[in-house]
């Protein structure tokens, strides 16, 4: 209120899709953690979960491995944008799929333009199926090869979930 006067609204992404300028979307549900554990964790200033905490719980191995097991039976073989809660926990899912021999590489923000230009080029022609990331290919990404975006980390922000999700939504 206090910059704009009127706020427009853009089309919907069932009416995107309609047109066929996003593709249709498939959502699979499977919770690794519990309500009451994601209810129990702290806040940040943003009232989303605290990336720490969340980390440390998602970190569990017994969550680590039903991420992979979750793609492996809905997704395997897809190119997949993969994010996670933190680097530590990134690093976690990264062994996890490379113990299994899964194609996978991370990155993070400490990676430069040109190696991440260099890894998206990697997925974008198969030879590498999965990259995790953190935050990092949330925002500003159009990667139309991806296949699929799974979401390894909760948020209670509707912003942070469009922007992760719509990762997937480009026409390849």
């Amino acid at each position: 209120g206090a910059a704009f006067d009127v706020l427009i609204l853009g089309r919907s992404i069932r009416a995107l899709t309609a047109a066929g300028v996003l593709v249709p979307l498939r959502i699979f549900n499977t919770p690794v953690v519990t309500a009451k554990e994601l209810k129990a964790l702290p806040k940040d200033n943003d009232n989303d979960y605290q990336p720490t905490a969340l980390g440390e719980l998602l970190s569990r191995p017994k969550l680590v491995g039903d991420v992979l097991e979750n793609w492996l039976r809905i997704a395997k073989g897809k190119r997949t944008l993969l994010f996670c809660v933190n680097k530590t926990h990134g690093a976690a899912l990264l062994a996890e799929f490379l113990r299994q021999g899964i194609q996978a590489e991370m990155l993070t923000d400490q990676d430069d333009d040109a190696t991440r230009e260099e890894v998206i080029a990697r997925l974008e022609h198969g030879d590498t199926q999965v990259i995790v990331n953190c935050y990092l290919l949330s925002y500003g990404t159009d990667i139309p090869a991806v296949e699929c975006i799974s979401l390894a980390r909760p948020t209670r922000s509707l912003t942070t979930f469009l922007q992760m999700t719509g990762r997937g939504l480009r026409p390849s």
